[in-house]
């Protein structure tokens, strides 16, 4: 029987070495029993095993990190090694990437900071072959359409951004994923026809 593959993408907005954020994180892990965490904006030049240590509760894990410049950007990537096995990962300025294998299946991450300059998404896409109708969103779709991407219909909040945390911890939502053989896009709307309320159930059972 198929598990499904749970995991937590975060724009931290750095304050990693914080206890109470420590601590949030931590139980964001162990609430949710997540395979990996990726935390954006972590402020961080260096991440040993120490910190890592007291972000993730579960015994077997790694990690991959990219570091900050001064207190901007720095990615995060810590994964349970007895869930999924990590078979290649690569780095850059500001990207982790990285193929692992779960349930023997072969499956692709890519935890992305990119810049809000203009300039520098066009060197971004190029750098790795990585939104409607300016060449930066063409070059992003393209980029979809050959990594074999899909956009995912979230539930929840309409943006990730929301000043509605705690004072301290960020003001981005963490977003929680969860991917299974069978797709379960969260519970289904009601729908309701107005011919069904004018039949006249009485009558139907009657006639039966």
């Amino acid at each position: 029987m198929s598990t499904h593959l749970k995991f937590i993408l975060w724009n931290c907005r750095g304050g990693i070495h914080n206890s109470r954020k420590q601590n949030f994180i931590k139980d964001l892990v162990r609430d949710h029993d997540i395979a990996f965490l990726g935390l954006l904006e972590t402020k961080k030049e260096l991440i040993d095993l120490f910190m890592v240590r007291r972000l993730f509760p579960h015994l077997d894990y790694d990690f991959s990190f990219v570091p900050s410049i001064g207190a901007s950007g720095g990615l995060l990537w810590i994964w349970n090694t007895s869930v999924i096995n990590v078979t290649s990962i690569s780095t850059g300025d500001r990207w982790i990437y990285s193929d692992f294998m779960w349930e023997g299946s072969m499956q692709r991450y890519v935890l992305i900071y990119a810049s809000t300059a203009a300039a520098d998404h066009i060197i971004f896409w190029n750098e790795n072959l990585v939104v409607g109708y300016t060449p930066s969103m063409i070059a992003l779709k393209d980029f979809f359409n050959e990594a074999e991407l899909i956009d995912l219909p979230l539930q929840g909040r309409s943006f990730t951004w929301h000043n509605s945390l705690s004072k301290g911890l960020s003001d981005h939502s963490p977003i929680l994923f969860k991917v299974g053989n069978e797709v379960d896009w969260g519970p289904k709307t009601f729908c309701s026809f107005n011919a069904w309320w004018n039949h006249d159930l009485k009558s139907s059972i009657m006639d039966s």
